[in-house]
């Protein structure tokens, strides 16, 4: 009953983690539905509606194309969050994987894997993403691929520093010593002592995901035109910006909030997960 209780507290305490989820969760719902309540279609131009203003027939406006800003984002949400969730549950699996096997093998199996974590680490991501997908073909898949290839390394390390803080504690080589395998090691004892870690970092990590696909589609990378993209929105509003601002000022406020929202959820999570928290508000 004081565990249920304890949790309990926590929840109500955390804040950011409750207005996170809950944000999120709108987010997500209206991605989902975006088909639904979309009220024009996001690609149909209308040049005679052109840089028209809010109004209750197009909620945020209409660009130089006369398509409806409110549809495009709507449109856009799915291609964002889209990319975001596959980019970050790929990394978050083979990161984990490399880190958790290089931190229980350890010698010189550990020194490699680390060296090469830290060549990716030497690159910022938007240069790394930029060198890729200048040999890949410019669509989603090439930025989800670049992306993929130097966001696993994050997930890596944290997930290596976590295993050799676990091998060499005195379950895991009593464990070795009734005859456990390695394999069942890294899973029974490995795996769920990274997970809350893990987890955190990965709800962090869509919101700066998404910021980058916004970022590099507003640079002409990932999807094209005339499919929406925020980012792509964004750039396409640059020249109308004192005529018409709403058409990169809608998308933009779209990114925000939603890269806010996830990253709230990783603050929230740090700290309900965090083991001194939950032991101060037991004493309580």
């Amino acid at each position: 009953m004081k565990k249920r209780s304890a949790l309990f507290h926590i929840n109500r305490k955390n804040v950011l983690l409750i207005l996170g989820l809950t944000l999120s969760a709108l987010i997500l719902l209206i991605t989902i539905f975006s088909p639904l309540l979309e009220t024009h279609n996001p690609t149909k131009m209308n040049l005679p509606n052109k840089l028209k203003a809010p109004s209750s027939e197009n909620y945020f406006g209409t660009d130089a194309l006369g398509r409806d800003v409110y549809s495009r984002i709507l449109e856009g949400s799915r291609v964002s969050l889209g990319t975001a969730f596959v980019v970050v549950i790929f990394s978050a699996i083979l990161g984990t994987a490399i880190g958790l096997f290089s931190g229980f093998i350890g010698g010189r199996t550990d020194m490699v894997c680390m060296r090469i974590v830290d060549i990716f680490l030497a690159f910022p991501t938007i240069v790394f993403v930029l060198a890729m997908t200048t040999f890949l073909p410019t669509n989603q898949l090439s930025l989800i691929l670049a992306i993929c290839c130097i966001n696993w390394v994050r997930y890596a390390r944290i997930a290596r520093g976590e295993a050799v803080i676990i091998r060499n504690v005195e379950y895991i080589e009593a464990a070795t010593a009734i005859g456990n395998s390695k394999t069942g090691i890294l899973f029974r004892y490995f795996l769920p002592n990274t997970v809350s870690k893990i987890l955190i970092m990965m709800s962090m990590d869509i919101g700066s995901i998404i910021l980058y696909c916004a970022s590099l589609s507003f640079l002409g990378l990932g999807t094209q035109p005339p499919s929406p993209a925020w980012g792509t929105m964004i750039n396409e509003g640059r020249d109308y910006i004192r005529n018409a601002p709403w058409i990169s000022i809608a998308p933009g406020i779209a990114v925000a909030v939603t890269a806010l929202s996830f990253n709230m959820i990783g603050d929230g999570l740090r700290d309900a997960l965090d083991p001194r928290m939950r032991e101060s508000i037991q004493t309580e």
